[in-house]
């Protein structure tokens, strides 16, 4: 595989290297195709509040008097948004629905 150069290419390489079917996750075995998406979307969730519960692990130590683990955070980081992207393909969401999205999404203001 070549190295990805933009954020659609990063998406279709962890679409490649986080592939699921029912060898790689049993739990597929149970369900029928039609719903795949929606539990491999549900899993990948799952790995995703992990991600988030490492990184507060991390920033917890800190807050207890350790140095920050910055290199450990941004594995995490990588992680976390290795997952997301995974999960965005899964709703067959494309780098342009994220670059377009994304700056929506921030701007959103529930006071409004």
């Amino acid at each position: 595989m070549k190295d990805p150069k933009n954020l659609q290419e990063l998406i279709d390489l962890i679409d490649k290297v986080f592939w699921c079917d029912e060898e790689v996750y049993w739990k597929l075995r149970h369900l029928p195709k039609e719903r795949w998406d929606y539990e491999i979307i549900s899993h990948s969730s799952r790995h995703l509040s992990k991600s988030a519960g490492k990184l507060a692990s991390v920033c917890e130590a800190y807050e207890h008097g350790t140095d920050f683990d910055k290199d450990k955070a941004k594995d995490i980081t990588l992680s976390a948004l290795a997952t997301v992207l995974k999960i965005a393909s899964m709703l067959e969401m494309t780098a342009e629905d994220l670059l377009e999205g994304v700056p929506k999404k921030i701007k959103y203001n529930p006071q409004k």
